[in-house]
């Protein structure tokens, strides 16, 4: 399972984002060797370099935020960022609508809890909960992805987000 929450605030300034997973999580000596971009688990790849969290981590800390990663052995790892948002160095999220799309159906055998809060609004999404209701039919089903596409929309719309926008 993976949690994520976005929080969004323009009145305090800052954009927060937390990644948890229940997953096999990392010892403590490499949580320090995995923030570097010359570090990567991916033993087949040509390169031996890995970019996602040492970016993540810059980009937070160029704005004055900070990174944070926390794991547990058996548990799980969790990853936080606080970037200041109108630092002119904070880089996009990007379609925020478009990303969450993708991490559900590009990865349907995993759990996602998604929470996002702009200002003090909020709209969550469990695909546990959808997969319970769907009595065996797959996530991936075409009716399955146009009510969830819809409930996103419409939950983005409730919380005064767009979903041609990019954060």
């Amino acid at each position: 399972m993976i949690k994520i929450l976005i929080e969004i605030n323009s009145k305090k300034n800052y954009l927060f984002i937390s990644i948890e997973d229940n997953g096999k999580g990392i010892e403590k000596e490499k949580l320090e060797t995995i923030q570097s971009p010359f570090y990567t688990t991916k033993k087949e790849r040509k390169k031996k370099v890995g970019l996602g969290l040492p970016l993540f981590k810059m980009n937070a800390e160029l704005t004055g935020g900070f990174f944070k990663i926390d794991s547990e052995i058996g548990k799980g790892t969790k990853v936080e960022a606080l970037f200041t948002k109108d630092n002119i160095d904070r880089q996009p999220l990007g379609r925020l609508y478009d990303t969450i799309i993708a991490l559900i159906f590009g990865h349907s055998n995993i759990e996602f809890i998604i929470k996002i809060a702009n200002e003090d609004k909020v709209f969550e999404l469990n695909t546990l909960i959808i997969k319970k209701e769907l009595d065996g039919l797959s996530i991936t089903h075409p009716d399955v992805i146009r009510f969830i596409e819809d409930y996103i929309k419409e939950g983005f719309n409730e919380i005064g987000l767009s979903t041609e926008m990019i954060y």
